[in-house]
């Protein structure tokens, strides 16, 4: 039934990193309900099937969907949080395959993400036109989502240093971090 943690016989199309995960969600799911797995089994199954899927579209070449994929998770307009260990997987991946640029824009287009929305909450937090209420909540949010971007860059500063890379970018973002962190 499963190999290493990924189900035995499952292919991917190739055509679509988010199709093929739906399609291995989709066996979970059967197996799910034939009560062949329990939901602790199903969530770590479907990481891992996930994880593999994105690391055979590496091994295929397919990189311009594999940085697609990723740039629509990255910086969705739900998500402040930090990287997913899978996202940091693939990357880490993608930077094995000599892929380093594309890494660079993705943690670029993360980082930005997570700037200007903590800015604009910093912006309602420091507002004394703001209701004290979304003041309050503003600031709870910056506080909340601070570290997680304070994480990012010094993990894309790690990266750069690693491949002995510089980007002007990093200086921006460390100055928009001590801006947000001293007020």
């Amino acid at each position: 039934m499963f190999q290493d943690g990924i189900l035995e016989g499952f292919s991917p199309n190739f055509k679509s990193i988010s199709k093929d995960c739906d399609r291995y969600s989709n066996e979970l799911d059967k197996l799910f309900e034939k009560d062949k797995i329990d939901t602790r089994d199903y969530i770590e199954l479907n990481g891992k099937g996930s994880l593999w899927i994105a690391h055979k579209y590496i091994e295929k070449g397919l990189m311009d969907q594999v940085e697609a994929n990723l740039r629509k998770y990255i910086s969705s307009r739900d998500f402040y949080g930090p990287l997913f260990e899978n996202t940091q997987a693939i990357l880490k991946r993608l930077v094995d395959h000599d892929e380093q640029d594309r890494v660079f824009s993705l943690y670029r287009a993360a980082i930005k993400h997570r700037l200007k929305a903590l800015k604009e909450e910093a912006a309602v937090r420091d507002r004394p036109t703001s209701s004290k209420q979304a003041r309050t909540a503003s600031a709870e949010w910056v506080k909340h989502y601070l570290p997680a971007v304070k994480e990012m860059i010094q993990d894309y500063e790690a990266i750069l240093a690693s491949k002995a890379s510089v980007d002007p970018e990093l200086l921006i973002f460390q100055r928009s971090l001590q801006e947000l962190e001293s007020s």
